[in-house]
C-alpha cells in the first residue's frame, strides 16, 4: 500500500475514479524489502535486502535476495531516488525477460516530465542497431512498504556475456566524465578528455598503462594535422560514430560536450566502438531556466566553450567519409525508423498511463502527464527538420 497520501486522497482511491483512462493499468512492478527496513540513504554502502518482481502476465515473477544502495551523481539529490541491485553470486536472475546477470539499474527520472525520455533514447540507438544497447522496463516500485513511482529497470553498463559481449580480461570499457570519480583514470594528453576504466577491474599499474597508450594512440590520430587521412579508421568503428553523434544529435544531449556519461569500448585486439548511449536527463533541449523542448533548432556542441567533449567529436565531422556516412544514415532512419520511433512513444505512453498518473500525484501533487508526451512528439518531429537541414551542410 502507498503510505504518500496527498491533498486530494492517496493514490490508491484513484483506481476506483479513473477505471476507464488506463486500459493498461498493470505494469510490472519490483517490491523491495531492506532487513529491518532500513533506510537506503548511502550511494557507497548495500543494504541486505529481498525483492520480488512481479511480471503482471507479462513476464515471469522472480524472486531472491539482493543488495541495493543508491547511484547516480545530479540524480542521486533528488527526493525520487535511483537505485542499484547486486544479486548474490550464482544467484543471477533474468528479469523481465531480459539476459540473466547480477546487476540491475532502477532510474528514478524525477525531473522528466514524461517519464520516458532515457527510453526513447535507447529506443532510437536500438532502431540504429547500435550493438548492446541497454533496454527499458517500466517498473513500478515499492520499498518496504512505501510507493515510490515509476522507475526504468535496465542493466547495468559492464562486460558481461549479456551486457557488452568482449573479452572479461583484455576487452575495456572507458567511461569519459568530467565527474572523474573512478578508481582508474586519467586525463588525455591531447584534447584534455576525463578517461575512467568501467570495466574489467584493473589489476595493476602496467595493466593501466596498456589501457591508456591504446586510448591515447586513437586520441593522437584524430588529433593529428594528417586527420583524416592518416587510417585512424583502423582504430575506431566509423559507423558506430555516426550512430552516436546522431542519437546525440536528435535528443539534443549536450552531456556529449562536457563530455558525461559517455562510453567507448573495445574488444581485444579490435577497434574501439562508440557507445552504449547512457543518461539522456538533461536532453532534449534541456535547461534549467527553460525545462525541456523549448527549442527543437539549436545545436548539439558549444563551441564557443572550448569544452574537451566538443573538440574531440566535432573532430570526427571534418572527416568526408564520416559526413557522408552520417548523411545517408540519418536519412534512412528519418524514412525507415522515425515513423517506429512516434510508435513506441504512443505504446510506452499508453501502457505507463495510470502508472504514469499514480507518479505525477504522488512527486508532483497533480496528474499531468499526457501534455509533456505530447510536448516530446512534436520537439521530436521538429528536431528531425533540423537534422535533416543539418545533414544538408555534408558533403555530398
Amino acid at each position: 500500500a502507498c503510505t504518500n497520501d496527498l491533498s486530494s486522497g492517496s493514490v490508491e482511491d484513484d483506481i476506483e475514479l479513473l477505471p476507464d483512462d488506463f486500459p493498461n493499468a498493470s505494469i510490472a512492478e519490483i517490491v523491495i524489502h531492506t532487513d529491518d527496513n532500513a533506510p537506503i540513504i548511502s550511494k557507497e554502502v548495500y543494504l541486505n535486502a529481498t525483492y520480488h518482481f512481479k511480471g503482471k502476465d507479462l513476464y515471469p515473477d522472480v524472486k531472491g535476495t539482493t543488495e541495493i544502495r543508491g547511484r547516480g551523481n545530479s540524480t542521486w539529490r533528488n527526493p525520487k531516488k535511483p537505485y542499484r541491485l547486486k544479486l548474490p553470486k550464482g544467484e543471477a536472475a533474468s528479469l523481465a525477460g531480459l539476459g540473466e546477470a547480477r546487476n540491475w539499474i532502477l532510474l528514478a527520472n524525477y525531473q522528466d516530465p514524461t517519464l520516458m525520455m532515457n527510453a526513447v533514447a535507447m529506443q532510437i540507438a536500438h532502431l540504429l542497431e547500435m550493438p548492446f544497447t541497454n533496454h527499458i522496463i517500466p517498473v513500478d516500485v515499492t520499498i518496504n512498504d512505501e510507493y515510490l513511482g515509476n522507475y526504468m529497470l535496465t542493466e547495468q553498463i559492464e562486460i558481461h556475456k549479456n551486457r557488452i559481449a568482449i573479452d572479461s580480461k583484455q576487452g575495456v570499457v572507458l567511461e569519459l566524465d568530467s565527474y572523474f570519480d573512478e578508481d582508474w583514470q586519467f586525463r588525455s594528453p591531447l584534447f584534455d578528455l576525463p578517461v575512467m576504466v568501467k570495466d574489467p577491474d584493473v589489476t595493476g599499474e602496467a595493466h593501466m598503462q596498456q589501457i591508456r597508450a591504446d586510448f591515447e594512440a586513437l586520441e593522437a590520430m584524430i588529433f593529428a594535422s594528417d586527420f583524416p587521412d592518416n587510417g585512424y579508421e583502423e582504430l575506431i568503428d566509423r559507423q558506430s560514430v555516426v550512430n552516436y553523434l546522431i542519437v546525440y544529435n536528435l535528443t539534443r544531449n549536450t552531456e556529449i560536450n562536457h563530455p558525461k556519461s559517455t562510453f567507448i569500448y573495445k574488444d581485444q585486439g579490435g577497434k574501439y566502438f562508440m557507445g552504449p548511449v547512457w543518461d539522456f536527463d538533461w536532453g532534449f533541449d534541456y535547461s534549467e531556466s527553460e525545462g525541456y523542448f523549448t527549442r527543437s533548432d539549436r545545436g548539439l556542441f558549444f563551441t564557443d566553450q572550448n569544452l574537451p567533449g566538443t573538440n574531440f567529436f566535432t573532430t570526427f565531422l571534418k572527416d568526408p567519409e564520416i559526413q557522408r556516412m552520417y548523411r545517408e544514415t540519418w536519412q534512412q532512419f528519418q524514412i525507415e525508423k522515425m515513423p517506429q520511433l512516434l510508435a513506441y512513444i504512443d505504446a510506452y505512453a499508453t501502457h505507463c498511463s495510470y502508472s504514469f498518473y499514480r507518479n505525477n500525484r504522488l512527486w508532483k501533487n497533480n496528474s499531468q502527464y499526457k501534455q509533456p508526451i505530447e510536448d516530446l512528439k512534436i520537439w521530436l518531429k521538429n528536431r528531425a527538420v533540423y537534422m535533416d537541414q543539418y545533414v544538408m551542410h555534408f558533403q555530398q
